[in-house]
């Protein structure tokens, strides 16, 4: 299966440590072969310290990678070895989390910001990653957008790609690739929204938030607004055949919609689906003609 568009997986709780990867190694293949374009490994914390962590266990303090996690360059490489998989990014961040509160307590010394972005940095170098997909869900968010802006020109001088996963408040998101552009000259460099649509950002619309960065009284260095927000499904809810319908129909009102991503791996195959199913159907409800190219 071949597509120009961005099918995104959310990839939870199989590979965040050496024993379940190696015991996962038929849903690591299923999920190399299933025609998602793009794979989220989910997610990295920061301590108050600056250290970071991968779920619930440590993989960079003090510069220094933890060598638990030597398989993972391998893992990554090989996700994209069968050429479907073109993008490997880190999530950064979850509900119920003070990550970001962390990150913009050490940002507030020199000593601090340089700890942090050390160790941020050891894992980039160490991690054959595309990028960070950023998942602010500490409010007020107003507290956090010098935090957001600060941190994505930080790590996009290392990286290819930085992506927001936003499921409400436009405003606040908008006016980080505001301030993000304006620092940047005049150069966006936000990739895409992950927006979420189901649980607190069930009532999403996708055309809604892609009319107000058309509307947004500042620039914000978009080209295309429809494109750029890739709505996402928990496949916990919705099966693959419920997600093709919902990107037939999104095609019919947001014309220039090219991705979608679905939450997440663990569940797809909770609900004894194969993960080409939820691909199939973001790619094949985007563009009916797919089916041909698997």
């Amino acid at each position: 299966m071949s597509s120009q568009h961005n099918a995104v997986l959310y990839e939870y709780g199989l590979f965040d440590d050496e024993d379940k990867y190696c015991k996962n190694q038929q849903q690591f293949k299923a999920i190399l072969n299933s025609g998602f374009t793009t794979v989220i490994l989910w997610t990295i914390h920061v301590n108050e310290k600056g250290d970071l962590y991968y779920n619930d266990n440590l993989i960079v303090q003090n510069g220094m990678f933890e060598k638990q996690y030597y398989y993972l360059p391998k893992l990554i490489n090989n996700l994209k070895s069968g050429n479907l998989v073109k993008t490997v990014v880190l999530g950064l961040s979850s509900g119920g989390t003070s990550d970001f509160k962390h990150i913009k307590d050490m940002f507030a010394s020199s000593t601090g910001k340089e700890t942090l972005l050390t160790n941020f940095k050891v894992l980039i170098d160490e991690l054959p990653i595309d990028g960070f997909d950023f998942d602010l869900e500490e409010f007020p968010l107003e507290n956090y957008t010098d935090t957001i802006v600060q941190l994505t020109l930080e790590l996009d001088k290392y990286v290819k790609i930085i992506t927001y996963c936003p499921y409400c408040d436009e405003d606040f998101w908008l006016d980080c690739l505001v301030q993000v552009y304006a620092k940047n000259d005049s150069k966006q460099i936000v990739s895409w929204f992950n927006l979420q649509c189901y649980d607190g950002g069930s009532g999403n619309n996708p055309e809604v938030w892609a009319k107000k960065i058309i509307s947004y009284p500042s620039p914000l260095g978009i080209l295309d607004s429809e494109a750029f927000i890739v709505p996402g499904y928990w496949c916990l809810y919705q099966s693959p055949e419920e997600v093709q319908d919902i990107f037939r129909e999104l095609k019919q009102t947001d014309k220039g919609i090219n991705g979608g991503f679905i939450w997440n791996s663990s569940d797809i195959f909770k609900v004894k689906h194969d993960p080409k199913d939820y691909a199939q159907a973001i790619l094949q409800g985007l563009d009916p003609t797919i089916r041909a190219h698997c």
